[in-house]
């Protein structure tokens, strides 16, 4: 007996032992600082492409400039008719045109689109320049390059796919949410973190990103919002750097505009600080925006230091960061808002002033998930007795917030798997939906309870609805053959569940569009968009109605959007199966 209890006890000692090592700030490639790659962002603070604007024809685009000390010895000195900006369409059959628009005012002051704790926030005269835009400007995704005239040289800046502009004078939209895209290199396999090389071409790029693109740009909503973890970085030292390289190519595939939340493995330090990349070629961790009486509030739940946040190699073994797990820093006590300070005193004001009907929040890491726990903030277990990467603080105060002031919609990732809970508001019978989601590409592979997929919701008059699949708390797949609610062989998915071309038609004067959905539910697709070399005079068009037409006198243009509601096969032959309904639309624009 007493052999025993000495054996346990050493047990106990060693497991305790390697429990210090993991939970560590030490190992293997810790803190190699690499050379950073050439920012992104430089004179043009805002917008950016992880937080785009979005305007409507005939409104004021605001341009806030960083231009150091240029201009600044004399108040005078950047006037607006020394400003333009040039948007050009991002749409490929659309390169030919161009906005050219002078500037109506410029203004000094302080950034209304990064937090103070910033670079860019804590600047007090960025230059605020307006632009109005043309009335009859094209609902299109745009590049934006800002240029300024002073003492006869020409400084310029330039942001891909910063502007969007929608159709004014509605009272409905729709938003895509995206969760956990994870690009890759190939072989990263590692023990206990099994990954496959499912979705990723031989040279590396995310082919499985691409193909999501594709069909988020068929629905074409009117934005996107991703919620963290675009890359994986925690296998071999540089993989930040490649990995968020080939996301970043990606992401320029998008025909909408894309909001972007980090998540824990974006901002891991893997020989650069993910951080530090992020500001300088995305935009800001934390924000807000207001569309349409709704308030948008995305927030950063890895605020975790740099040193928790540095992956290491553990006992030759295990890679990955002390912390990876959920917390958002500043509150002395959690249930009271007048102790917050830092991003938890900002999201107080942000919610506390939004006059907006409806309010979403935004984050990686479920605060609720599953019936008010909020794992995703905890520290896990492994083996039964090594518990890492959590034990993060904020969770309560995001839940407090919400509840005080009337949050309506949590979205959030991280898990990779479906979940909605509903929490109720104080003194209210009203409540917080929390929909946590599955991931977008194919994780470790094999037969799994979960899918590629996304979230779809709609707003119409003030009220916003989630098209859960088959009326459950499911997201809607990305490929054919996936089972929610059951278990996918996620190496057999390669169908996409939408998918759209143009092939050519076998009537005169005639073009046609051809919709394929494996989805066992209806969507709209308003992605298709024509454009003819000529005027063309009252399009015929069947199988899909017309959006809005756009005669373009000056360049001897038409652009036609059409706008459809297909119909997939019925659920039960969706489900872990490759059926299909397809939709021809024939568009005849005559002699």
């Amino acid at each position: 007996m007493g052999v025993l209890i000495c054996i346990a006890l050493l047990m106990f000692a060693v497991g305790l032992s390697i429990n210090a090592i993991l939970n560590s700030s030490s190992g293997a490639f810790p803190l190699k600082i690499n050379k950073y790659p050439k920012p992104r962002i430089n004179e043009m603070a805002w917008p950016t492409i992880g937080f785009p604007s979005i305007k409507t024809p005939g409104s004021i685009l605001t341009v806030e400039l960083d231009l150091g000390g240029v201009g600044r010895d004399t108040r005078g000195s950047i006037r607006s008719s020394n400003c333009r900006a040039v948007l050009n369409p991002v749409r490929k059959a659309l390169k030919w045109l161009e906005y050219v628009i002078p500037a109506r005012s410029v203004k000094r002051g302080r950034s209304k689109h990064w937090p103070v704790d910033s670079r860019m926030g804590r600047i007090d005269d960025l230059f605020h320049i307006d632009f109005k835009l043309p009335s009859d400007i094209l609902p299109e995704l745009y590049d934006l390059k800002v240029m300024v005239t002073l003492g006869g040289q020409t400084l310029s800046d330039f942001e891909p796919h910063c502007v969007s502009v929608i159709e004014g004078g509605k009272d409905f939209f729709r938003f895509v949410t995206i969760a956990d895209v994870h690009v890759h290199r190939r072989n990263i396999s590692g023990w206990m973190q099994p990954q496959t090389n499912k979705g990723i071409t031989a040279s590396g790029k995310p082919a499985f990103f691409n193909n999501a693109i594709e069909q988020v740009n068929l629905i074409r909503p009117e934005f996107v919002i991703m919620l963290g973890d675009y890359v994986r970085a925690q296998h071999r030292p540089g993989d930040l750097i490649i990995e968020f390289e080939n996301f970043y190519n990606a992401l320029l595939s998008f025909e909408v505009p894309v909001f972007l939340v980090p998540g824990n493995h974006d901002l891991y330090v893997n020989e650069i600080d993910g951080s530090k990349l992020w500001r300088e070629n995305l935009g800001p961790l934390y924000y807000s925006f207001s569309i349409m009486n709704c308030h948008f509030s995305c927030v950063n739940t890895s605020d975790w230091p740099f040193q928790d946040r540095n992956v290491m190699k553990k006992l030759g073994l295990f890679v990955y960061p002390r912390k990876w797990q959920g917390q958002i820093l500043g509150a002395e006590n959690e249930k009271d808002p007048r102790t917050y300070s830092g991003q938890l005193a900002w999201l107080r004001d942000d919610l506390e002033n939004s006059k907006e009907k409806l309010k979403f929040l935004f984050c990686h890491h479920d605060p609720y998930r599953p019936e008010g726990r909020g794992v995703s903030f905890d520290n896990e277990t492994f083996a039964l007795f090594f518990r890492l990467g959590g034990g993060g603080r904020g969770r309560r105060a995001l839940l407090e917030l919400c509840s005080r002031y009337h949050v309506n919609f949590v979205f959030s990732g991280h898990l990779h798997s479906d979940y909605v809970g509903v929490r109720k508001w104080r003194k209210s019978k009203n409540s917080t939906v929390f929909a946590n989601q599955t991931c977008l590409y194919f994780d470790e592979g094999g037969k799994r309870r979960k899918y590629p997929g996304y979230r779809i919701v709609e707003v119409r008059a003030g009220h916003a609805r989630v098209l859960y699949y088959a009326k459950k708390p499911w997201s809607l797949p990305f490929y054919a053959g996936s089972v929610p609610g059951g278990t996918t062989s996620l190496d057999s998915l390669h169908l996409p569940s939408l998918s759209g071309y143009w092939r050519n038609s076998h009537v005169n004067h005639s073009l046609e569009f051809v919709v394929e959905s494996r989805l066992g539910a209806k969507i709209e697709i308003k992605g298709i968009v024509c454009c003819f070399n000529r005027i063309v005079d009252n399009p015929k068009v069947r199988g899909a109605s017309v959006e809005k037409v756009f005669t373009l006198p000056e360049a001897k243009r038409t652009v036609l959007y059409l706008k459809t509601r297909v119909a997939g096969p019925p659920l039960r032959e969706c489900l872990g199966k490759y059926n299909y309904h397809s939709e021809r639309i024939v568009i005849s624009v005559g002699d």
